[in-house]
């Protein structure tokens, strides 16, 4: 029986106008699982400097703008390939939504 299919995507900011990575990502594993390997891939923190905890989601970019589910696939939402993935930072217990670039090492836009 063959594996999924792996699809590159782009990982953009929740503004859409700047780009996190490009990746390649299997189609068949769960968005939950998926999006937990991809900030320890890309090292983007889950703590935020104050300490509170930072929750992430992953959003259709094109069309609808719908949020991936954590049981949902890659595949079983259609995703493209190239197409634009959002990834949208929730901070949990206070602090503010900030921009990823005073989140990631690496800086950038």
């Amino acid at each position: 029986m063959e594996d999924g299919h792996r699809i590159r995507v782009k990982i953009m900011e929740p503004s859409g106008d700047a780009l996190i990575a490009e990746v390649e990502l299997p189609d068949d594993v769960e968005i939950g699982g998926l999006l937990r390997a991809l900030l320890t891939r890309l090292g983007i923190p889950t703590v935020g400097p104050g300490g509170q905890i930072i929750s992430y989601r992953l959003y259709l970019g094109s069309g609808s703008g719908r949020q991936l589910l954590d049981n949902e696939t890659l595949s079983s939402v259609g995703v493209q390939p190239d197409e634009a993935l959002i990834l949208s930072a929730e901070p949990i217990a206070g602090g503010k939504e900030g921009h990823f670039g005073s989140l990631l090492q690496e800086g950038g836009k």
